[in-house]
């Protein structure tokens, strides 16, 4: 049986990054409802995701900033992982080298430096706004615990950025492209599938015992971890690789537990 669900949001249970489809949320609900426990696993920020249950009315885990953070439904923190104040500072002064746009994110708030033309067009995609911040740099060493940092641009120039990125910064660090022109950067030793495993260990939940469904790079390892993974249709093919079943909607993936007696 399946004691734990827990899915991305952006491109599988948040539709066009903002909002949650009537069929999928009354998934969710009854889910909850039933006894069946829920987890958001994103690289948003833990804001956003306690935004979310908010707006579902359920109590669920929060896999944030990739698995940066994890926090269980009783507020207790499970799991955490930040950049050093020195990786920080040489990984920001690496970015500001390159022509993307790049942000700072810290455990709640999304930080940035560089003046951005479509920060209009990207405030949307938030539930909160994105933080301009003088002298950024510096507060990285004094200031500040990042947990993330995002680069937004073409899907070719990330390529480039992230294989530059991993081989300075080999072993220290995990890049993943999070959305087709989304790049995020972590501390080595975060993903998804590491938040999950340490949130299961605290519940006595085997990996067998959850199911999991996502649509990007950031979801791979976690979609690893279980027999039972869906993979949204608009995925890439090594995104599909990874997971068994390919669901077009959150739904589906819940009623094919169902079906199959396993909720």
């Amino acid at each position: 049986m399946i004691k734990l669900f827990a899915t991305d949001l952006d491109g599988t249970l948040l539709k066009d990054h903002r909002y949650i489809e009537k069929e999928n949320q009354e998934a969710i609900q009854a889910l909850y409802q039933n006894g069946t426990e829920i987890a958001f696993a994103t690289g948003r920020s833990d804001r956003d995701i306690v935004c979310l249950f908010n707006q579902l009315d359920i109590n669920g885990h929060r896999v944030s900033q990739n698995g940066a953070y994890v926090i269980n439904k009783a507020e207790e923190i499970i799991f955490k992982r930040q950049f050093s104040k020195d990786l920080s500072q040489v990984v920001y002064q690496q970015l500001k080298k390159y022509p993307a746009y790049y942000f700072v994110t810290t455990k709640d708030d999304i930080l940035f430096e560089q003046d951005i033309p479509i920060l209009n067009d990207l405030q949307v995609l938030f539930n909160h706004r994105l933080i301009h911040t003088e002298q950024l740099e510096g507060k990285l060493k004094h200031q500040l615990d990042i947990t993330k940092f995002m680069l937004l641009g073409e899907i070719e120039q990330l390529l480039v950025i992230q294989s530059e990125l991993n081989a300075r910064f080999k072993g220290k660090l995990e890049s993943v492209l999070s959305a087709p022109k989304c790049m995020d950067i972590m501390p080595t030793g975060v993903n998804k599938q590491i938040g999950l495993d340490q949130l299961i260990q605290t519940m006595s939940i085997k990996p067998e015992e959850i199911a999991v469904i996502g649509d990007s790079q950031n979801d791979i390892e976690m979609l690893q971890m279980t027999p039972h993974s869906y993979v949204m249709s608009s995925a890439d093919h090594d995104v599909k690789q990874a997971g068994k079943y390919i669901v077009n909607h959150v739904y589906e993936a819940i009623d094919h537990l169902k079906a199959n007696g396993l909720l």
